[in-house]
């Protein structure tokens, strides 16, 4: 979830060239979270920042685990081939 449509271009494309699977969405990350009725398998919110308070208090409320790269990595780990994945920048 990304709010700049430029941003979102360029990891949609980087992904196809890369061969990855992944999916973007240009948007606000709290909307969307507010949204959706599952919680995804991984969050990343790069790099931290303010005013996302509400999406944190969801995030937190989820009971998925937060951390460092070593749990991004085991997050990574458990999501798996075609597993959901939410990256916001």
């Amino acid at each position: 979830m990304e709010s700049s449509r430029r941003a979102v271009a360029s990891a949609r494309l980087s992904t196809s060239e890369a061969g990855v699977g992944a999916s973007f969405e240009v948007g606000d990350a709290t909307t969307w979270a507010g949204a959706v009725g599952t919680v995804p398998d991984v969050v990343v919110v790069n790099p931290p920042r303010r005013g996302i308070s509400e999406l944190a208090g969801w995030l937190e409320g989820s009971r998925r685990g937060h951390g460092d790269l070593l749990e991004l990595q085991r997050g990574l780990a458990r999501a798996g081939p075609g597993g959901d994945a939410v990256a916001t920048a």
